[in-house]
């Protein structure tokens, strides 16, 4: 079952505040960029659509809806890739494609998203310096690729083994 929710979808990313599962961040690049993300350095993005996949294990902070709430701040302290990225003005989340799972998919996710949009991994080391599956990257750039939303969401659905939430901003 796939749950739509807007962004004043408070109580709903409340429901998932001990939730355990994996998420994308979809979102966009206005205008290309450049910019220096932690140490992988100075990196440049072109302009267009991105996947950031990721997971969410943990107790408090770490669980799937604060992860979240986390990424979907603007104004928040940079300890991950995605931080730098997501806290640029030309950078606009456009939505997040979660599934309530009992284990961690994320690099599976990302290898199927990489598949579906014939994805590209702009720099190694993005966002998966503790994977385990060796991924190059858990950023891919989608370009401009049409239906991200609801391809991501198919994905979702084959993977989750609990409920999928779709969290779409304007």
């Amino acid at each position: 079952m796939v749950k739509f929710i807007t962004e004043n979808g408070q109580s709903a990313l409340n429901s998932l505040l001990d939730a355990k599962g994996n998420y994308t961040l979809l979102f966009s690049v206005a205008v290309r960029k450049r910019m220096k993300i932690g140490k992988l350095g100075l990196c440049t993005f072109p302009e267009g659509s991105y996947a950031y996949t990721g997971s969410a294990f943990g107790r408090g902070s770490s669980c799937l809806g604060r992860r979240i709430l986390r990424h979907t701040r603007k104004d928040k302290a940079r300890r991950w890739h995605i931080d730098y990225l997501l806290s640029d003005g030309d950078v606009r989340l456009t939505a997040v494609v979660a599934g309530a799972m009992s284990q961690k998919k994320e690099c599976t996710i990302n290898l199927r998203l990489k598949e579906t949009f014939r994805a590209q991994t702009p720099f190694s080391g993005f966002g998966s310096s503790d994977c385990v599956e060796h991924c190059c990257s858990h950023l891919l750039f989608l370009g401009h690729a049409r239906s991200i939303v609801e391809r991501t969401i198919r994905i979702y659905e084959a993977e989750a083994d609990g409920e999928v939430f779709v969290f779409k901003f304007s």
